[in-house]
């Protein structure tokens, strides 16, 4: 579980990269279109309250996500 840090925390700049899902077979037809791919790694995220095996909920609202326990 999370826990609550008293600590305000800088936001965070990502950018969201292009990735292909692996079951297209090379030469076999067109390549399916690039999905977004978002990388989250660093010392940050254990400041805020996660852990490494931890399950996360992802909340998608119009052009939002934010992360939660799960």
């Amino acid at each position: 579980m999370a826990v609550r840090n008293a600590i305000a925390l800088k936001p965070r700049l990502l950018t969201i990269r292009r990735s292909y899902y692996e079951y297209h077979l090379k030469g076999r037809g067109p390549r399916p279109p690039a999905v977004p791919w978002i990388t989250l790694r660093g010392y940050w995220i254990h400041r805020a309250g996660f852990s490494a095996g931890q399950r996360v909920k992802v909340l998608i609202s119009d052009h939002s996500l934010t992360i939660v326990p799960a």
